[in-house]
């Protein structure tokens, strides 16, 4: 299901998916918002259905 969202004046769509146990965001929209990216050395699984 996706719902729209408002941060920082900056209207989007966002996926709502109760069984995320991690939540995403593009490198774009971060610099939208001014936000700052940390680096980490935790590694993140990742499956594909497709």
């Amino acid at each position: 299901m996706f719902v729209d969202i408002n941060i920082a004046s900056l209207k989007r769509s966002a996926l709502v998916d109760t069984g995320a146990s991690n939540l995403f965001i593009s490198k774009k929209v971060t610099k939208k918002l001014g936000l700052l990216i940390k680096k980490s050395n935790n590694k993140i699984k990742t499956v594909n259905s497709e």
